[in-house]
């Protein structure tokens, strides 16, 4: 009979102990990358709470991970920033007790990129000028024949 009781007290003290551990907050982490899929570090990442306007604030490690760790449940707004990027703002990230909200922003570059190759017109603007001069003149000397 003493060895039932000892379990029972196991068994409660096991149990109270497993509710003591849960956590009534969650976190918002994740990995901030570029449209090409790289890794960005020192990303500042600002999740506010919708409700409070209470922010908490990470940047992303040299892998480009982030964790923003016990959030009050809610409704939040990320926000992802660094220079040379555009600013990223994500509305309505759920946040629930007990849960890492996985959040995978991608940024992208405040460059605008050209599409395609670019060539140049001439050597110099001299001679660039001198080539449009010339076909002008043709076309016009061809009009007037």
């Amino acid at each position: 009979m003493l060895i039932k009781a000892q379990h029972i007290v196991s068994v409660i003290a096991l149990c109270s102990f497993s509710l003591w551990a849960q956590s009534e907050r969650g976190s918002i982490r994740g990995t901030v990358t570029d449209t090409s899929g790289a890794a960005i570090a020192g990303v500042q990442v600002t999740a506010t709470n919708a409700g409070t306007g209470v922010q908490t604030q990470a940047v992303s490690t040299d892998a480009g991970n982030y964790n923003i760790p016990q959030l009050q449940p809610g409704e939040y707004i990320v926000t992802t920033e660094k220079a040379g990027f555009k600013k990223l703002v994500r509305q309505n990230v759920t946040v629930a007790i007990g849960q890492n909200t996985e959040d995978a922003p991608v940024i992208s570059s405040d460059a605008v990129a050209a599409e395609g190759p670019v060539e140049p017109l001439a050597d110099d603007a001299t001679g660039a000028l001198e080539q449009q001069a010339e076909v002008g003149v043709e076309s016009i000397h061809a009009v007037l024949l």
